[in-house]
């Protein structure tokens, strides 16, 4: 009987070590982006949106949006893998960290990742490469829709 309780214990530890080797693979795996749109001098929608690789996504809608709040929601697990296919053909950490125009009046967003470790914060006024474009063009999609609902 005692075997066969040390031979369960040794299972158990085992069991356990490889739960924390998953756990922290995971961990090194999770992402999560952070937009924050700011206005111009007309009526340009202004919020922050958080996104994390779990599906977590908070929004705080600040100005020119018919919702003007604080909320939280879960993002079904084919929009996060859309955006996570979007943030790795962008190849975001390898991208410019500003892109900028003279024209002062343009809105502008602040867009942070963070994947792992490693952290980007890219800067944006104007013309930004079509892989970016993807990125900011789901989580807009994202706003607009949640606006008119």
């Amino acid at each position: 009987m005692i075997k066969y309780l040390l031979l369960f214990g040794i299972m158990l530890a085992f069991s356990a070590c490889k739960s924390q080797k998953d756990v922290a693979t995971n961990d090194s795996q999770a992402w999560s982006i952070k937009l924050i749109q700011q206005g111009c001098k007309g009526i340009c929608p202004v919020y922050t949106i958080d996104i994390a690789s779990n599906g977590a996504l908070n929004y705080e809608g600040k100005k020119h949006l018919q919702k003007i709040e604080k909320s939280t929601h879960q993002l079904p697990d084919s929009e996060i893998e859309m955006l996570a296919k979007a943030l790795e053909q962008s190849n975001f950490m390898q991208l410019e960290d500003r892109y900028a125009s003279p024209a002062t009046d343009m809105p502008s967003a602040i867009l942070y990742l963070q994947h792992g470790n490693d952290n980007k914060k890219i800067v944006m006024r104007h013309q930004t490469p079509e892989a970016l474009a993807n990125i900011m063009d789901f989580i807009q999609k994202w706003v607009d829709t949640y606006n008119q609902g």
